[in-house]
């Protein structure tokens, strides 16, 4: 059944309140239909005011930042075609290379993919360095609160293959950060394999994000819709 077709017959709304949220909600992923309608029974449980409607629909919020480090520039594209997927989905989300990102920066995010080549002999590539070593020696403290994930690139003929992804994923669960997606290890034909890893560590980003401008037109929907409602009655 779609979206539309389950609001056709609403009967204590009227007609232009259903046409408000059939319009708020055909904007949302799958992620986000599910919190709404969490929030929705929660609301009509509790007897809450209308006014409370945009306040609650705003969290958890937070936005997505991904960083890569290449010295070749594959990395650069995987972290390229990640942003391409995430905007897809209506997801906040800000690409920079680790060259021109300030490590203190991280303590700021709330949610993090990194993608990072391994160069040499398990060395991180230049673009990388900076960030690598202030994360390697706990200079940039506790990042409680962080949700990350990283995606290595390496080529499994060397010794030690994706030396700099690991290396990235222990420094950040070690400072504390939440691993919210496995991993990834790829070798040298890495497309398909990454993009499905994109997929599945931005399904599970999602379930932590809601996006600004999805959020105000349900909360706009749903006050309007409700505040009718007590007008009616």
């Amino acid at each position: 059944m779609q979206l539309k077709d389950s609001l056709t017959n609403l009967a204590p709304l009227s007609d232009e309140q259903q046409r408000q949220l059939n319009q708020a909600l055909s904007t949302l992923n799958t992620q986000q239909l599910v919190w709404v309608s969490g929030y929705l029974y929660g609301l009509s449980q509790s007897g809450s005011q209308p006014a409370a409607a945009s306040v609650a629909l705003a969290a958890p919020g937070g936005s997505l930042t991904i960083l890569y480090g290449s010295q070749t520039g594959n990395a650069k594209g995987v972290a390229t075609a990640i942003k391409a997927q995430a905007e897809a989905r209506g997801l906040p989300v800000t690409l920079t290379s680790m060259a021109d990102y300030k490590p203190k920066q991280l303590k700021k995010e709330s949610h993090l993919l990194v993608v990072v080549s391994t160069y040499g002999e398990g060395e991180p590539p230049e673009s990388a360095v900076d960030l690598f070593e202030q994360l390697k020696k706990g200079k940039i403290g506790k990042l409680d609160g962080l949700k990350f994930a990283v995606l290595g690139l390496g080529d499994s003929s060397y010794e030690f293959f994706c030396q700099t992804g690991n290396d990235f994923d222990n420094f950040l669960a070690t400072a504390g950060a939440e691993r919210i997606y496995e991993l990834a290890s790829l070798d040298v034909d890495y497309q398909d394999a990454a993009k499905s890893w994109g997929e599945q560590a931005l399904n599970a980003i999602a379930a932590t994000l809601t996006t600004g401008a999805a959020s105000s037109k349900v909360a706009s929907a749903v006050q309007q819709a409700v505040g009718l409602s007590h007008y009616n009655k």
